[in-house]
């Protein structure tokens, strides 16, 4: 135990390049549950269970300092601990009052090259079925500034617009998971990428509902023309 009190919250903080490298890796609880930090660009995250499994989760983090994490979608925050060489060896999870230790077992995956994830941008639209014949239409965004990818996403019946995902993750060149806070939970839309780039697929998942749903893009594909 390193204090008694799950850390507070501060604003943003810019790590060094290294120092944010070594915080990104895969950690191990003493049940064996694996936790996966990941840096993207400038950008992190938090991954437990496998992307098929149904105890998966994703949320973004936010550096408050070089040792702790918060949450950017719920109370959560990540402390890390180094050896006296400076290396991230262990963490800490704070979720309300339960702080469990993992032990850092492993890198994190490679990152994706950046022209597989350019793939993904632009505006996708698509139609949610809820149930029977209620639908909902929806569309997605995928942007990028100064090397950081942003999504969003409207659902256009219920007149709502520009809701930010706080998580965006490429799991490979052609899957991502967008992530973000719903009125249900964490709502989480897993999608993979046809072979033409013309296609998201996959589930829209909110609470105890996950929901098959596929985008089409309205914009052309980055480097190319209608």
């Amino acid at each position: 135990r390193i204090s008694a009190d799950a850390p507070v919250r501060g604003g943003a903080f810019k790590l060094d390049p290294n120092t944010a490298e070594n915080c990104a890796g895969q950690y191990q609880d003493p049940e064996g549950n694996i936790l996966i930090i990941r840096l993207q660009g400038d950008q992190f995250s938090a991954q437990t269970g496998g992307e098929n499994s149904a105890d998966f989760g994703l949320e973004g983090l936010i550096p408050s300092s070089e040792t702790v994490f918060f949450s950017s979608t719920r109370p959560m925050a990540v402390t890390f601990l180094r050896d006296k060489n400076g290396k991230v060896t262990n963490l800490i999870r704070h979720v309300y009052e339960d702080h469990t230790r993992f032990a850092k077992v492993g890198s994190a995956p490679v990152s994706i090259a950046q022209a597989d994830s350019d793939r993904f941008l632009g505006v996708w639209e698509g139609t949610i079925v809820v149930s029977g014949q209620n639908k909902i239409r929806a569309a997605i965004a995928i942007s990028k500034t100064n090397n950081s990818y942003q999504a969003s996403f409207d659902l256009t019946d219920k007149s709502l617009t520009n809701i930010p995902f706080e998580t965006l993750l490429f799991v490979s060149k052609s899957a991502l998971v967008l992530g973000c806070a719903g009125d249900n939970g964490q709502m989480i839309f897993k999608a993979t990428l046809n072979g033409a780039a013309t296609e998201l697929s996959g589930t829209w998942n909110e609470g105890q509902r996950s929901l098959p749903v596929t985008f089409k893009r309205t914009t052309p594909q980055p480097g190319k023309t209608k």
